[in-house]
């Protein structure tokens, strides 16, 4: 998602936090390829910005001998999972303003989320970074 993060980020964000989210990325980065290369296939290694992070973490958990997964293994999943986060959170708030352009109702939204209300869906959306 941030790949290339430019200088530009410390006039957006300041920079410390600049700093820190390029921080976390290399360590994100270091993680994605130590997965990669202890149990990902020749297409994945070849083509790592094709696999997600949900893919990595399901290698991780269906490693069968060998390689047994070792415990920087289960950290590189463990942050590979929040990155997976991340990735669906702003997918949904992707589907949600679509769907909400498209013309569904904030009720049909929420039903769709299994959420209890039309205000719960609208909560939700602000919760994930989006406007309405």
């Amino acid at each position: 998602m941030w790949d290339g993060v430019s200088e530009d980020l410390d006039d957006v964000v300041g920079p410390e936090w600049a700093a820190a989210i390029r921080a976390r990325l290399a360590v994100e980065s270091d993680a994605r390829s130590r997965l990669l290369r202890r149990f990902g296939n020749e297409h994945e290694r070849c083509r790592p910005e094709r696999t997600s992070a949900h893919d990595l973490v399901r290698h991780v958990l269906g490693a069968a001998p060998p390689p047994q997964p070792t415990a920087e293994d289960w950290i590189d999943a463990l942050r590979m999972i929040k990155r997976s986060h991340a990735d669906l959170d702003t997918m949904e708030c992707q589907v949600i303003t679509q769907a909400r352009a498209a013309g569904l109702t904030w009720r049909q939204v929420a039903a769709a989320l299994g959420l209890d209300s039309a205000r719960a869906a609208q909560h939700r959306l602000t919760h994930l970074g989006g406007r309405e």
